[in-house]
């Protein structure tokens, strides 16, 4: 439709919406992912897509325990 029609414009942002959407809908709980930190390159990797518990920067095992991300940041509207 943007390529489309010469009254209509594009545009890439991110969506901001009132805290209460995002708390009933199970986003700031749930919103997460498992990560983990390699000792030895000091690089953060999720969990749950690393082969054979080997860091994919250095392929070194000294990683630290998986824990939760939290991939929602706080951000305001309008001005301070």
């Amino acid at each position: 439709m943007i390529y489309e029609r010469d009254d209509v414009e594009g545009i890439d942002t991110s969506i901001l919406t009132n805290p209460m959407v995002l708390k009933y809908s199970g986003h700031e709980e749930t919103f997460s992912d498992p990560m983990v930190d390699c000792k030895s390159c000091k690089s953060r990797w999720r969990s749950d897509l690393l082969e054979d518990n080997k860091c994919p920067g250095c392929g070194s095992s000294d990683l630290t325990e998986p824990r939760p991300f939290n991939l929602m940041f706080k951000t305001n509207i309008g001005p301070y």
